[in-house]
């Protein structure tokens, strides 16, 4: 029996016209490929279910799982990192328009050991031009000097847990913004 080749947008990358974009974050998603493959090489398991449209990714310890579900709002979430310890369970999600090197940055880190120390990521920032604030129960904020990105790291009362929050914001066209 012969297989008719189907067309698909998985054949060829080869058939995409590729343009740099800058700044960078109003470029869009990307190629998810670039996190897929490299998860897959690392020796991740597909744990997809072939009749829905979907990647499930699982390392090899069953500690961090990658989950793509593209939704018909590309502001909604579209990929789902998750990762567990013996100290602690965490989680982040991000929409369709996330760049895919922003992705694959975190999920490239997840390929690596876990660092024996926390790096400090304020002074990085503040050396690039980010405002730093940070209050009396430790809650800490940097802003980049564009006003659309902030980051945030906070705690619901004085503790040794901590939340970490990324924003960006779009302009709406009447004044305001869009956080996403």
């Amino acid at each position: 029996m012969i297989h008719p080749h189907l067309l698909t947008g998985a054949d060829d990358p080869r058939t995409r016209i590729w343009f740099e974009t800058r700044p960078r974050h109003l470029s869009g998603g990307g190629d998810p490929r670039r996190i897929t493959q490299a998860l897959r090489a690392a020796g991740w398991t597909n744990r997809s279910d072939p009749d829905y449209p979907h990647v499930v990714l699982a390392s090899p310890d069953y500690q961090h799982t990658v989950i793509l579900e593209p939704e018909p709002e590309s502001y909604s979430a579209w990929w789902r990192i998750r990762g567990q310890s013996e100290h602690s369970d965490w989680y982040t999600e991000f929409g369709a328009n996330v760049p895919v090197e922003i992705l694959a940055a975190l999920t490239d880190a997840l390929l690596q050991p876990a660092p024996e120390t926390t790096p400090d990521i304020w002074p990085a920032l503040t050396s690039a031009g980010w405002t730093y604030q940070h209050d009396e129960h430790g809650n800490e904020t940097a802003s980049h000097p564009d006003g659309i990105l902030s980051l945030r790291r906070w705690t619901v009362e004085p503790a040794e847990r901590f939340f970490w929050t990324a924003e960006a914001t779009l302009p709406t066209g009447g004044g305001g913004r869009n956080r996403l």
